[in-house]
């Protein structure tokens, strides 16, 4: 194994049946991967692996100066740039599960989770058993875990990908973050297919630019050995990437623009309602009508991303078809409920200004008679500068603003609130109600029948973080609980 990695080990070769990173989570013949810096704490770390049966342990190739592995009687391998490699390690250890699945990469500010559940969803259905990995969990999809971020680390995402092979799974659609490309937690990870849902402002906290960020996201489409692009042509980064790709990479680009000079798959004829939206699709295939519960022109958009993913799968027009009529709702993604008082609540995760503008924009489509109404708030030691914009769009497209918390953290409440408001150009039309479960529960014993109120920010979340601690709280929780009191 070690060899085959071109690494030397210094001690002789064992056997090993699994890897971790993490040393809370070492097993009797794990390797533990050890990728710590502090020379003191990385003994203490073997120490671990040692009492816990390791079967071995791997460290960056310049740390073995520091460690005397005479003193250890578990087998210590030093593997240059371990940081890098250890998602490499990872796969050779658990023979490289992301060779023998569809691996469906799906990068983008926003659409990530509704595209890559779409995918499972569909796949599933199709009898192509399909699991995924992001921002609501890990694993087949009626067996989601929750995990720590939208693209777990790179040991994790080798472990998740083995475990879904073991269940079953022929396929896998994995959110693939910024975060994730740029720290090398895909490493080792096989892609057959890309999507590009978008990109729009979010994470300069950590990227600096927008040309960094795009630079990040664009790695996933000069990946080895991929085979498909699907890329959004309505937006205009997936436009720029479509000229930077590989000759032998085959493309296919959608649109929800009828007619659309730059996609071979599009919408056209499409109508909106209060119980969701048909369309005509027509693709390189040929043509399909869709009906579906979705809510939204960009659900619209993430429909048609999955329809990409599915014939670059190599399923045909009709299957396709078929499945779209199964998909449903993401937790937390334009998730419908219809209240007693015949209000419609809409529970989105829409935290950015793009997402909370399409989603305004999206959601106004369904509106047939009554207002639009929009909760939101702000998260707090985040990028500050998207406050007033996300202030602007409210105003702009609802007819009734209530700004709240949202996850403020180290922050206090009422300093996000104020600089919400500097985006407003009638800030004394808008209705302020720092406490969440206060705002979601005047807002809906305000609201008539035939309006739509969209609940935005926090979608599948169930906390609010406010100082350091993480309280338990859910916007879908909180919508079930208002609509069983207006029902008594």
């Amino acid at each position: 194994m070690w060899q085959a990695l071109g690494w030397n080990p210094v001690s002789a070769d064992v056997l090993v049946t699994g890897v971790t990173s993490d040393s809370r989570q070492i097993v009797a013949g794990n390797l533990f991967i050890a990728c710590v810096g502090d020379p003191q704490r990385l003994r203490s770390f073997i120490e671990q692996a040692q009492a816990k049966q390791a079967a071995a342990v791997a460290i960056d190739v310049h740390q073995l100066s520091l460690v005397d592995t005479c003193n250890f009687t578990v087998p210590i391998f030093g593997v240059p740039d371990l940081a890098e490699n250890q998602g490499y390690l990872a796969a050779q250890v658990l023979s490289k599960p992301s060779d023998k699945l569809l691996l469906v990469g799906i990068t983008g500010t926003n659409g990530k989770t509704s595209i890559s559940h779409y995918v499972a969803q569909a796949c599933s259905y199709l009898a192509h058993t399909c699991g995924v990995i992001g921002t609501t969990g890990n694993g087949l999809l009626a067996d989601l875990k929750a995990g720590p971020n939208t693209t777990p680390d790179a040991v994790s995402v080798q472990a998740l990908l083995a475990d879904m092979q073991a269940q079953g799974a022929r396929a896998c659609a994995m959110e693939v973050s910024s975060h994730g490309l740029h720290q090398g937690r895909v490493n080792a990870c096989e892609f057959d297919i890309a999507v590009l849902s978008n990109l729009s402002r979010d994470h300069l906290d950590y990227h600096g630019s927008m040309e960094q960020y795009g630079e990040a996201k664009a790695r996933l489409f000069s990946w080895p050995k991929l085979k498909h692009a699907v890329i959004n042509a309505d937006d205009s980064f997936g436009l720029c990437l479509l000229n930077q790709l590989a000759k032998n990479v085959h493309t296919w680009t959608y649109s929800v623009r009828s007619g659309s000079a730059s996609a071979n798959i599009y919408a056209t004829n499409v109508r909106f309602n209060q119980q969701g939206m048909q369309a005509d699709i027509t693709t390189p295939l040929g043509n399909i009508q869709v009906c579906t519960e979705l809510f939204g022109e960009f659900n619209l958009s993430n429909l048609l991303a999955t329809v990409g993913v599915l014939l670059a799968a190599g399923f045909d027009l009709k299957s396709v078809s078929q499945a779209l009529t199964q998909l449903q709702p993401v937790a937390g993604r334009m998730e419908k409920t219809i209240l007693p008082t015949g209000v419609i609540a809409i529970v989105d995760y829409a935290h950015t200004p793009d997402a909370l503008q399409a989603a305004l924009q999206a959601t106004r489509q369904h509106v047939q008679s009554g207002s639009l109404w929009c909760v939101f708030g702000c998260g707090g030691d985040r990028d500050t500068g998207k406050r007033p914009l996300m202030g602007q769009i409210a105003e702009q497209l609802a007819d009734q603003v209530v700004v709240t918390d949202d996850n403020p953290r180290f922050e206090a409440s009422a300093s996000i609130i104020e600089q919400i408001k500097h985006g407003f150009r009638v800030p004394e039309a808008v209705t302020l109600i720092a406490d969440r479960k206060s705002a979601i529960a005047h807002t809906l014993s305000q609201a008539k029948a035939g309006d739509i109120v969209l609940i935005a920010g926090k979608g599948h979340e169930d906390y609010q973080e406010i100082g350091g601690q993480r309280e338990h709280f859910s916007d879908r929780e909180q919508v079930a609980i208002v609509a069983q009191e207006l029902a008594q």
